[in-house]
């Protein structure tokens, strides 16, 4: 759900919609004072203590769901499918 902030833009302040992996990108090239290569310092941050480090650019600890969860999603999203094949299906028919 995006959310209406005002920050700091490279040279002055600049008003967004901004989601949350917006905002937290957006708050790390703040912290690195939007320097050239600012990607590469977000991604290599030494500062581990922050709360956000672990959502940063570049992260290879992404959050991703566990192999049964995404089996059952898949599942669910086949027969929801299935079932809407066959309504179009059988509605044309008729």
């Amino acid at each position: 759900m995006p959310v209406e902030h005002t920050f700091k833009w490279r040279n002055g302040t600049r008003t967004e919609r901004l989601t949350v992996a917006r905002a937290i990108r957006i708050k790390c090239y703040e912290c690195m004072n939007w320097e050239p290569g600012v990607e590469r310092l977000i991604r290599d941050c030494p500062i581990q203590d922050c709360a956000l480090w672990p959502f940063r650019l570049g992260n290879p600890e992404k959050r991703s769901l566990p192999t049964e969860r995404v089996e059952r999603l898949r599942e669910r999203m086949r027969s929801i499918n299935k079932s809407r094949f066959w309504r179009q299906t059988h509605d044309n028919l008729s």
